[in-house]
């Protein structure tokens, strides 16, 4: 395998195509948990950003990613943070063109990046899963030369310590340990490392996980997160569907059938990428979340397979240009993806750094007063930024940390959110003083029929709307100041 990490072709695309604006929601609380960390040395277990259950143990398992973030933002803001991100995704996808371009034809290795960054690019947002992304891309060169390995201490070691860091950084660790698994225990021609090895090997990995504060609660915490089926209000775990994701399907069944199919012609039937193909249909059928992760999984099935001499030197035949080429295209690529894609006003990636202004409520939150807010209603998107911003001063209803909330409340929210007739009753219960609607985020019959006599429109713009109660409007309890159609 090759040692070399650098693939410039790929590298610059990756890179480039991340400085845009932080436009994860996510960022914000992870940022203030990273805070809490810097300034008390302890690591939060306590819902305390919630005023509707700040009582529920809640335990980051990402807190080494928030400690990380928190550092860079002190040192060089945001600016520090979309380079970071940009250098992370550029190191991660450029580590796996080398490896493939060095076992499969290079520009069909190109081309097949290129594709992957193409469907991949929705999810390059500053959140710990670009740690699983590179995890994926560190683990998948570990696994490739196995058979190998000089010294078996050593090889313990290094997996001990990537899945120590990994566990500590995203709980998509566990996708890495089912990764390894399939790796080192499904049977594969000339596979010849050692059983004794591969249970050492196994193990050390194992125990790495349950090194974080969470513990064994890690496992149940990504169970949890891939039997989220009835939160539908968050379009990440929506299932990959043909109808709705045409591109994204074509891509990403592609790269998992289509070395299974040249395998079978070459008649190197492989039960190990069988199994890897399962394991992405089911990622991908928890929530279109994980199309990065089943691209990058599918890559080892497409080097065994396109790396059939026959194929590779008729492909080659076929292609044959200087490297150079690779690079103009990638950057190419780069850029068309900034000024006919992020420029599209669906998207929420807008080039440029700092803040986008349609992801967080910036200006709405500059008409906030954290000593007349109570009881606040804010989208589930918003609910981090107010807690960055305001420094906890303001708690929240809502905000993107599911776990730290009953799967009882998100479906609550999530019915409000699909029938017009459920939304009074929720006000009523919770007796909303102040309300932070996100445009594209809440139904418009939110915000539509409030009954002015009881609340004041304090700030709209293209992307938010704060709502106030009027002072004096006391609470009508047979009505739930909802004016009805």
């Amino acid at each position: 395998m090759t040692k070399k990490i650098f693939y410039p072709g790929i590298f610059i695309p990756a890179f480039l195509i991340c400085l845009v604006q932080i436009a994860s929601f996510d960022l914000p609380w992870h940022l203030q948990i990273g805070k809490i960390l810097f300034e008390s040395g302890n690591i939060l277990h306590q819902n305390r950003f919630s005023w509707t259950h700040p009582e529920l143990f809640w335990t980051p398992t990402y807190w080494l990613f928030e400690g990380i973030v928190y550092l860079l933002y002190s040192i060089s803001g945001y600016t520090g943070l979309i380079l970071f991100k940009a250098l992370i995704t550029g190191v991660t996808y450029s580590l796996l063109a080398s490896y493939c371009s060095s076992a499969m034809n290079r520009t069909l290795c190109f081309f097949i990046f290129i594709a992957i960054l193409d469907i991949s690019v929705f999810r390059f947002l500053l959140r710990p899963h670009l740690f699983t992304l590179f995890g994926l891309a560190i683990l998948i060169r570990f696994t490739y030369s196995l058979n190998d390995v000089g010294s078996p201490l050593k090889l313990f070691l290094k997996f001990f310590f990537l899945f120590l860091l990994w566990s500590n950084l995203h709980s998509g660790v566990l996708i890495g340990l089912a990764y390894l698994v399939i790796i080192l225990f499904v049977p594969e021609k000339d596979f010849s490392f050692s059983m004794r090895n591969r249970i050492i090997l196994f193990l050390v990995s194992l125990s790495a996980c349950f090194m974080n504060p969470a513990g064994g609660g890690l496992f149940t915490y990504v169970y949890d997160h891939l039997n989220l089926d009835s939160i539908q209000m968050v379009e990440e775990f929506h299932p990959l569907q043909m109808t709705l994701h045409l591109k994204e399907g074509i891509l990403v069944y592609s790269f998992i059938l289509v070395p299974l199919i040249l395998m079978l012609v070459q008649k190197k039937i492989s039960l190990r990428y069988w199994t890897i193909a399962f394991l992405n249909i089911y990622l991908v059928n928890k929530g279109i979340r994980f199309i990065p992760e089943v691209s990058l999984l599918s890559l080892p099935g497409m080097v065994h397979a396109f790396s059939d001499p026959a194929y590779k030197g008729r492909i080659k035949a076929m292609t044959t240009h200087p490297v150079s080429f690779e690079t103009l295209l990638g950057l190419l690529f780069a850029v068309y993806m900034h000024l006919y894609v992020f420029t599209l006003p669906q998207s929420y990636f807008k080039t440029g750094f700092g803040l986008h202004e349609g992801s967080f409520p910036i200006q709405a939150s500059d008409h906030m007063n954290p000593e007349k807010i109570k009881r606040l209603y804010n989208s589930f998107s918003s609910g981090g930024y107010l807690i960055w911003k305001f420094n906890e001063k303001i708690k929240v209803f809502q905000d993107g940390r599911i776990h730290a909330y009953p799967f009882s409340f998100w479906k609550k929210i999530s019915g409000a959110q699909e029938d017009e007739t459920q939304w009074p009753a929720l006000m009523k219960e919770y007796d909303f003083d102040s309300m932070l609607f996100n445009k594209s985020e809440d139904p418009p019959f939110m915000w539509q029929n409030l009954d002015k006599k009881k609340w004041e429109i304090v700030f709209e713009d293209d992307f938010f709307i704060l709502a106030q109660r009027r002072r004096g409007a006391e609470k009508d309890k047979q009505d739930s100041s909802f004016h009805s159609k």
